[in-house]
């Protein structure tokens, strides 16, 4: 239920972004889903993305972050920046900033297949309450079937090391999805 408040949130903040959004993603696996805005704030190059996952087992996270993009040939581009976190899970709760970026490369002897990925690192020093560290990394195979749409299989992994130095996941596993760009 509550990620169906966070999922209404990320909308309504979307709905804020009027013209300039730029990709809506969304991404399935049997025990969680992902629900991901990004867009333009202004002309001056720097991007605002949102981010709610619901896991099945008790576990939810939201992220807001700020990026720069540049594209590069061919429909490939590389985004750096940072996000702010947010989880809840059984036994734990945390909140921090992590840095790092993402790429989309086009692949081009194989028209309309990209791969992307993503790695992003929260240390101690920005990580609160009940978590020491955050790291999230994802990889993903995307093949473009419409000018605006890819759908992508791919692999995540968000997990976090507690103070009490305890390890846990948010997230990890294969999982399905649909970007759509406008």
């Amino acid at each position: 239920m509550r990620f169906l408040s966070v999922a209404c949130s990320i909308l309504a903040i979307c709905a804020c972004f009027s013209v300039q959004a730029s990709s809506l993603d969304i991404n399935l696996r049997d025990e969680a889903i992902r629900l991901a805005v990004r867009g333009p704030i202004n002309e001056s190059g720097l991007n605002l993305s949102l981010s709610g996952l619901h896991h099945e087992d008790d576990r939810d996270l939201i992220t807001a972050g700020v990026s720069v993009i540049e594209s590069l040939a061919d429909g490939s581009y590389v985004g750096i920046g940072g996000h702010l976190y947010a989880f809840d899970a059984k036994n734990v709760d945390g909140l921090g900033m992590a840095l790092g970026g993402f790429f989309h490369y086009a692949l081009p002897a194989f028209p309309g297949l990209g791969l992307g990925g993503q790695l992003y690192y929260g240390p101690d020093v920005v990580s609160f309450d009940d978590v020491k560290r955050y790291i999230e990394t994802a990889m993903r195979l995307e093949y473009q079937i419409l000018s605006q749409a890819n759908i992508y299989v791919g692999y995540r992994h968000i997990r976090i090391k507690m103070d009490n130095g305890g390890k846990g996941r948010i997230d990890n596993g294969l999982h399905f999805g649909l970007r759509l760009t406008y």
